[in-house]
């Protein structure tokens, strides 16, 4: 199964507020992460959020991003869609179509309402859970 996850959802997992799973996917081999430049980018600008730097030394950030590296799927973007209300979500979108997603998970709202995107359902993290590990 090929994912996307928003930046907002890993940020909930590394600070440990609710998504725990998030991280035994990565290295579960029957789900996929994938990332982009993008979402790489973005992913390394939360983190050095001023209201991060307790949780997040730049040693850990370093250690996180090689882990990274290693386990995720990155994915050349070549689609451009503009889509979302919000316009720095589109890259989201982007990745869920040239990585032949399966899921899309997010908490933003602007994503939520698109509903799918190329055959990618974009769902908020317990939706997820519930289709995926209790509906089956």
């Amino acid at each position: 199964m090929r994912l996307v996850i928003d930046t907002n959802i890993f940020i909930i997992s590394l600070i440990g507020k609710g998504s725990p799973k998030l991280m035994d996917w990565m290295a579960d081999k029957k789900f996929k992460i994938l990332f982009s430049n993008e979402s790489y980018s973005e992913l390394i600008e939360v983190l050095k959020r001023p209201k991060f730097n307790k949780l997040f030394t730049e040693k850990k950030i370093l250690e996180l991003l090689e882990l990274l590296d290693v386990i995720m799927e990155k994915v050349k973007i070549r689609t451009n869609t503009d889509i979302c209300r919000d316009k720095k979500d589109n890259f989201l979108l982007n990745l869920s179509k040239d990585g032949k997603a399966d899921y899309l998970i997010t908490e933003d709202l602007d994503l939520l309402e698109i509903k799918e995107f190329n055959k990618t359902k974009i769902v908020k993290y317990k939706e997820f859970i519930k289709l995926v590990f209790i509906e089956k």
